[in-house]
């Protein structure tokens, strides 16, 4: 008789991960602004947070995150700025998908 094993219960997690992940992007490109207030250069961590009067807190979850989706990364200086993928969601870059990200934006949860 073959043993019994317990399903993987990790894509429960990812699902949950993946839906958390999707409210930063939103916040961070409609709400804060993050995209645009990098688009003229790299910022260091303290003044993007002024720039976007963000609490040391909600930063360090908030930026970790987009450099994990790509869309952020650190230059040698330490500054954070958009890479090529986040530049697709700056409100001035042609195309974007600023607007299409939009669409969530107002979904409560």
């Amino acid at each position: 008789m073959l043993p019994i094993t317990q399903p993987d219960p990790a894509p429960i997690t990812r699902h949950l991960r993946a839906m958390f992940g999707s409210r930063l992007l939103i916040a961070a490109v409609h709400h804060l602004h993050v995209f645009d207030e990098l688009s003229n250069g790299p910022l260091s961590i303290t003044e993007l947070r002024n720039r976007l009067q963000l609490s040391e807190r909600p930063a360090m979850v908030l930026f970790p995150a987009l450099c994990a989706m790509e869309l952020l990364a650190y230059d040698d200086a330490g500054r954070l700025y958009s890479t090529e993928l986040g530049r697709y969601v700056t409100s001035s870059e042609v195309p974007n998908l600023s607007g299409y990200i939009g669409l969530e934006q107002a979904d409560p949860g």
